[in-house]
């Protein structure tokens, strides 16, 4: 189905210049996507965004759910239907580290809404962060599985353990949420993605408030009508399909255009300026009262020692003796 749906697409977009964008939010294959356009995912910090992943997955099973809700079916029926479909939708998607986090929060969450019992986000979380070590222990030793499950640990401990907190339903808190938890990942993820990475952009915060939600509602569920019409209708599915692209060739014109800024930081790579910062971040979402949170923000400061970085276009090659052999160190301007 991956090989069809990955055919069929490259078929009916030929030289759209989101083509490579759009297979990666469909099922999760990232080897259309082109360099420059990598650069300019970086640049906005969107990289999480225009690739599969957890935030994807439990959009589709909210959808899922909403829609199974309405059919005569009891709670305990939709919710392992749901679990199903999500599974399935998970496979299509790769199955990478943030699409099993996510999985595995969405079974547990969706398995305790049909038994009607209470299961706290702490316990999900480490069920999830069990359940990936379980099924690919090596995973710890990807950036990905700790900026993934460092962004959601951020998240439970800036709300308690409570992802919308107290915040209800209205238009105006809702968005006030939405705000605050992109403002919480950015915060959070800046130390790591500094350590991991060796840069983070400086406009991640405000790109994001512009295109997760214009991603999550104007594109994404096209792509999922394309797959689902798929087997059924060719021109459904090329009409979804169609629409899918217009609405991100519109968001990806405005990335490119921020790109283009290259609003980007380069800053500290050591352990120390991390472990530093990061206590920073738990004193900055910690309670009200509990520390002053000009001490948090004191903490980033190891991390704003910029080290010299070589210039655009230019290679440092850098000779380490290890006693035994020789290192070699190669570094751009935004990669070593």
């Amino acid at each position: 189905l991956r090989y069809r749906i990955r055919q069929t697409m490259l078929g009916l977009l030929k030289e759209s210049p989101v083509k490579g964008l759009l297979i990666a939010l469909t099922i999760g294959e990232t080897g259309q996507i082109s360099k420059p356009a990598w650069h300019s995912l970086t640049r906005t910090g969107t990289n999480h965004l225009l690739i599969i992943s957890g935030l994807h997955v439990g959009l589709v099973a909210a959808m899922i759910f909403k829609l199974l809700g309405l059919t005569p079916l009891s709670i305990r029926w939709v919710g392992v239907t749901t679990m199903i479909v999500t599974a399935f939708y998970a496979l299509i998607a790769g199955f990478g580290l943030p699409v099993q986090r996510a999985l595995i929060m969405t079974s547990a969450v969706l398995l305790a809404v049909s038994i009607s019992r209470r299961v706290s986000t702490l316990t999900m979380f480490s069920a999830s962060l069990l359940g990936v070590v379980m099924v690919q222990p090596f995973a710890v030793m990807s950036n990905g599985f700790w900026l993934s499950f460092g962004a959601v640990f951020s998240l439970i401990y800036a709300y308690n353990g409570k992802l919308m907190g107290n915040e209800g339903t209205g238009m105006l808190k809702v968005l006030l949420a939405a705000i605050r938890t992109q403002w919480v990942v950015s915060v959070a993820m800046f130390p790591l993605l500094l350590y991991l990475l060796s840069q983070a952009s400086l406009v991640a915060f405000t790109v994001n408030l512009v295109a997760i939600p214009w991603i999550s509602f104007l594109v994404i569920p096209w792509l999922l009508i394309f797959v689902a019409a798929l087997p059924i209708s060719t021109d459904i599915s090329a009409a979804s399909l169609s629409i899918g692209e217009f609405f991100l060739s519109i968001i990806w014109q405005y990335l490119e255009w921020v790109a283009d800024k290259e609003l980007m930081f380069y800053g500290s790579e050591g352990l120390v300026p991390l472990l530093i910062a990061l206590f920073g971040v738990l004193i900055v979402f910690s309670p009200k009262g509990t520390v002053p949170r000009w001490l948090g923000w004191m903490c980033f400061l190891p991390l704003l020692v910029v080290h010299e970085v070589p210039g655009r276009g230019e290679l440092r090659v850098t000779f380490v003796d290890v006693g035994q052999g020789l290192s070699v160190i190669l570094q751009t301007r935004r990669t070593t």
